[in-house]
């Protein structure tokens, strides 16, 4: 499904949607984001947004040098929100040093990714793919979402 996006707005609200629809869906295991797209297409703004949509009230900051940043859901049968940026890493053996194997197998958490292609061998096949590419004004946006779940 190919979104439009003419605002930051617009962006954060195709971020909520699709939260509040993966909250809603029945879930038996893991769900997995990945985000791709250029420099400044609006990766780490969705994910704040969609942080939001879960429910979550912390401050949402890019996890560029720690990699992995965790946080509680509270309303809902998912328990944890992990956003990692993959944009440093250099081997994926990096990601098992952090324990971000496991965190893949625990079926209560959402896991969303930027920069998910750089690690695509470690992720499942069935996941939600969301690539944003710059449109040709200053907040404009085209953002695909592939969902194989």
């Amino acid at each position: 499904m190919k979104r439009y996006s003419n605002s930051l707005i617009h962006t954060k609200k195709i971020a909520q949607e699709l939260a509040k629809e993966v909250l809603a869906s029945p879930h038996k295991k893991t769900v997995v984001v990945g985000l791709i797209g250029d420099l400044g297409s609006g990766k780490t703004t969705f994910v704040k947004s969609f942080a939001s949509g879960l429910g979550i009230r912390s401050s949402i900051t890019s996890p560029t040098f720690l990699i992995q940043k965790k946080y509680k859901i509270k309303r809902s049968g998912f328990l944890s929100f992990l956003h990692v940026d993959a944009y440093r890493i250099k081997k994926i053996s990096e990601l098992y040093t952090i324990g971000f194997k496991s965190e893949l197998s625990n079926n209560q958490n959402i896991i969303v990714i930027e920069w998910a292609d750089m690690i695509k061998k470690l992720l499942p096949k069935k996941m939600i793919w969301i690539s944003f590419a710059h449109g040709k004004k200053k907040n404009e946006r085209y953002i695909t979402i592939k969902k194989i779940i």
